[in-house]
């Protein structure tokens, strides 16, 4: 399937955007696809809390290129960037638990591209835009904040999703989190790698052993740790992470 788009500039389409691509963005998640030989690898939605994604594999996305791209939001035509690439289809990928995935992919994209779309599986590094005085650059038309500009630091796959997030369709142009099924978890990952970067496991496991603990005792305790901690709605856990 060539030129199916993998990601492009603008805010993520959330409610509350909480990210944003911009053509710094794209070089770079374009620059990691590169460095993956055998192509970046694709499956069949994301894999969930109940499921790793295996037996969902469709395939690997090659030859990223980065090219001019008008999209059609709210009645309005927008002109961006998008990486687009080639998705080339595993052999197994027409043989699977689930059925011939390729196949269903390929004739839903015939039949219909904008009901499919693409999802990036990335680690990112939130960049916030600021003022001279350090506070938050603020949108003009809402007077929010500004979305965070994501820059990645890894990708590990482009899955075919239903809808997309940072995406608009498939063949004309998403974002792992928000409303996935496993969207805590992957908050919970992202935060902690913020908080920690590159710190070994040694330092990072003994502080977040302790952390669980204290949040088991106090929002689910035992007879004795209700004694030890308290159930008053008003105590606060005091959270060290120290980097």
């Amino acid at each position: 399937m060539r030129g199916f788009v993998v990601a492009q500039t603008g805010a993520f389409k959330e409610p509350e955007p909480r990210g944003e691509f911009d053509s710094k963005s794209l070089k770079q998640i374009a620059a990691l696809m590169r460095r993956e030989p055998a192509g970046l690898k694709s499956r069949f939605t994301h894999p969930d809390l109940s499921s790793d994604g295996l037996g969902k594999f469709l395939g690997r996305a090659k030859n990223p290129r980065i090219e001019p791209l008008s999209v059609v939001r709210n009645g309005e035509k927008l002109d961006v960037e998008a990486i687009r690439a080639d998705l080339h289809f595993a052999a197994s990928a027409s043989d699977t638990p689930s059925g011939d995935l390729a196949k269903y992919v390929m004739d839903l994209a015939e039949e219909d591209a904008d009901a499919l779309s693409s999802s990036l599986v990335i680690e990112p590094v939130e960049e916030f835009r600021l003022n001279k005085d350090g506070t938050r650059k603020l949108d003009d038309e809402t007077g929010s904040p500004l979305p965070p500009l994501w820059r990645p630091k890894k990708i590990h796959a482009t899955d075919i999703v239903d809808t997309g997030a940072a995406v608009d369709g498939l063949l004309s142009a998403q974002l792992s989190g928000e409303g996935l099924p496993d969207e805590v978890v992957r908050r919970a990952s992202e935060l902690l790698r913020q908080q920690f970067g590159d710190k070994p496991r040694d330092f990072v496991e003994p502080r977040l052993r302790a952390w669980l603990d204290r949040v088991l005792s106090v929002h689910w305790p035992t007879e004795t740790a209700s004694e030890q901690y308290g159930n008053s709605e008003s105590l606060r856990l005091r959270l060290t992470l120290d980097k």
